[in-house]
Parts: C-alpha cells; structure tokens; sequence
C-alpha cells in the first residue's frame, strides 16, 4: 500500500535502508552516488524551497541535491524545462553551496 508518492534524495533513501538492505545492489549504487546524507539534503532542500521560484518543481529540487551541479549550465541542464534565467540560476547554485 503507497502511503506517500513524493521524490526522495539519494542520502533520504540510504537513511530509509535497513541492515539487510547494505547486501542488496541498490545500497552499493546509493553509497557511490549519494554527496549528501539526509541531515545535509533537507537544509539544501529547504533552502531551495526558500528561493519561492515557480519555475521548480519538487523533482528539479531533488535532482539539484543529487546532481550538486557546479555551475548555472549544470544548472540548466539538470533544470532544462525550467527555462531558468541567469539570475535563477545564480540563486540556485547559492543555495547549492
């Protein structure tokens, strides 16, 4: 039964993982991939909620956290149907950083 349908972060899936689940693929794909752990993508997340822009849906924001793009063209390629401004884009990577 789904209780809940919202995108989670790499580091919010590895702090849901349980022992038994380290032996399984997928934690050794989290583990390589993730940059943050849940604690660390929660206030990037709330810092980009923060920012109140429009154009970004929930998904951008997780794929930001995970990306952790260095600059705005990482941005706009994570975020290519948010059609950001150079501005957008500046203000997102501050909340990145």
């Amino acid at each position: 039964m789904i209780i809940d349908r919202s995108p989670l972060t790499l580091g919010e899936v590895k702090a849901y993982l349980s022992d038994e689940d380290k032996e399984r693929p997928v934690y050794a794909y989290i583990k390589a991939f993730s940059k943050l752990n849940a604690k660390e993508a929660k206030a990037v997340k709330e810092k980009l909620i923060a920012l109140n822009n429009i154009k970004l849906k929930e998904q951008d924001i997780i794929k930001l956290i995970d990306f952790l793009p260095q600059d705005t063209e990482g941005v706009n390629k994570v975020c290519h149907e948010a059609s950001l401004s150079e501005e957008e884009s500046q203000a997102i990577l501050g909340a990145l950083k």
